[in-house]
């Protein structure tokens, strides 16, 4: 499902982003590993908000391809070290099944350990896949 001509898009997306807002947003690069070998998690994942957000900003190889931008998710605060972020992609395409499915991702991004770990569940499918990995702070150049 990872469209990897796509992910070299990504760290640009965020420096203009990074640039054009006043307030200063963390941007989290998060490697994955896919647990379940589904290919519905990718295999990085870029996070960006800003403290006291109820947003942020998402992006992925599988966002960029399908999307066409980041998308915006949910922001919650778990406790002092954690977030859970919530969004979901639309009109998947389905290599198998010659149809599109909808995927909800929930994450959590633990900003002490600076991991993420992401499950997607799928609409018309019955399994969950999930991955996780460890998370760097992207800094301005």
């Amino acid at each position: 499902m990872y469209f990897p001509g796509k992910i070299g898009a990504l760290s640009a997306i965020f420096a203009i982003l990074g640039t054009a807002a006043a307030a200063k947003p963390v941007v989290y690069d998060c490697a994955l590993k896919d647990h379940t070998g589904d290919g519905w998690v990718a295999p990085r994942i870029v996070i960006s908000f800003e403290e006291g957000a109820d947003t942020a900003i998402v992006i992925d190889g599988i966002i960029v391809t399908v999307n066409k931008a980041p998308i915006v998710a949910k922001l919650t605060v778990r406790d002092k070290n954690s977030y859970k972020l919530n969004w979901a992609i639309d009109n998947l395409p389905v290599g198998n099944a010659n149809t599109k499915e909808r995927a909800q991702y929930v994450g959590v991004l633990n900003t002490k350990k600076m991991t993420l770990s992401v499950k997607a569940y799928l609409s018309y499918f019955d399994n969950t896949p999930r991955g996780s990995g460890k998370c760097t702070i992207l800094k301005k150049k």
